[in-house]
């Protein structure tokens, strides 16, 4: 598909979401925009409450889910229960400190 890339992370229950503004390559992961992930301030109700929907089920209080975005909506590629962290790291250029208050509030509990 062409849409757009959505990767949510889910944090206990606080969403946090970064989309692809434009891609070169069909996995997001690989393109060479990868770090100009932008945040995106407010996930819609719905598809926030399914990502936690997910983690629940799973039993999982950190997880990454992906979505590419169709022209019906977002369609699912994958729910990871070991999502990689790096397009938060400041080392990256991205700076996201309620995400990662949030995630090592977790992992230190």
């Amino acid at each position: 598909a062409n849409g757009l890339d959505l990767r949510v992370h889910v944090v206990k229950d606080a969403v946090f979401a970064k989309q692809s503004q434009c891609k070169q390559s069909i996995d997001y992961r690989y393109d060479a925009g990868f770090f100009d992930l932008q945040e995106l301030d407010t996930v819609p109700a719905e598809l926030a409450d399914f990502c936690i929907a997910v983690s629940h089920y799973e039993k999982n209080t950190l997880m990454g889910i992906d979505f590419i975005q169709s022209s019906n909506g977002y369609v699912v590629l994958e729910a990871n229960p070991s999502p990689g962290w790096s397009a938060y790291y400041d080392c990256n250029g991205v700076v996201n400190h309620a995400f990662i208050d949030a995630l090592l509030e977790t992992l230190i509990a």
